[in-house]
């Protein structure tokens, strides 16, 4: 591809797409980042293929660079870096995985929150938290208790945390929430396979005519001198 951009030459939708697919290290992630940049401001631009932007994000998460993904997406005009919803739910599949799904964002939320409360509460807040205290019915506590013992009497009570239940029905339920997804995932990976060999034919056959032209050039040539 270098010697293509020293021409002066575009380089091909599929030219890129075979670079991102053939990457094999962490050190040619950082070499197709730059590939990116480069057709993402050649006169090819527009035909950065979905499959490629899918194949660049896997090909991160696959060699350990997901912040550089991360970096591509957060920058998307200058890489052309625009997936589709099951491309991007790989990269926050893979932050989820490993429990970092604490935004600072999230964090600023609550502390905006949390002093909006505390402004608007005042000692007024305090002094209804008192009534509330001092109003506590200590009797009402006596219907629960027995509602509670009649239903681990009928074994209706879980005695496993909340988390781990939701958990569990999560799991029991999964494969089916997914199913519908994984379909249309796999009609989409079979469309992008269509495309791709559409585009290889056609690469091939513009191939088979410029050299044909050259030959009928250099034919046209001898025929010339020999005249």
């Amino acid at each position: 591809m270098d010697r293509t951009y020293d021409r002066n030459l575009p380089v091909s939708s599929l030219t890129i797409s075979r670079f991102v697919d053939n990457i094999s290290s962490k050190e040619e992630v950082d070499q197709a980042e730059y590939y990116l940049y480069k057709f993402r401001h050649s006169p090819n631009c527009w035909y950065l293929r979905d499959w490629t932007i899918h194949g660049w994000i896997r090909q991160c998460l696959k060699y350990g660079s997901r912040e550089k993904a991360l970096h591509t997406l957060k920058n998307k005009v200058q890489y052309g870096i625009f997936p589709d919803d099951f491309t991007f739910n790989l990269l926050l599949d893979s932050y989820i995985k490993d429990g970092d799904f604490k935004s600072e964002s999230a964090q600023n939320k609550r502390s905006h929150g949390t002093n909006r409360c505390r402004q608007s509460g005042g000692e007024s807040g305090a002094e209804e938290n008192k009534e509330q205290e001092s109003s506590f019915n200590p009797d009402s506590v006596s219907p629960l208790q027995e509602l509670r013992s009649q239903l681990e009497t009928l074994s209706k009570v879980e005695s496993a945390p909340f988390q781990t239940l939701v958990t569990t029905v999560a799991q029991q339920n999964l494969a089916e929430a997914e199913k519908l997804d994984l379909e249309q995932y796999e009609g989409r990976i079979r469309v992008w396979e269509a495309e791709k060999r559409q585009l290889i034919q056609r690469e091939k056959e513009l191939r088979e005519k410029a050299e044909q032209e050259r030959r009928e050039r250099l034919e046209a040539k001898a025929a010339a001198q020999q005249a």
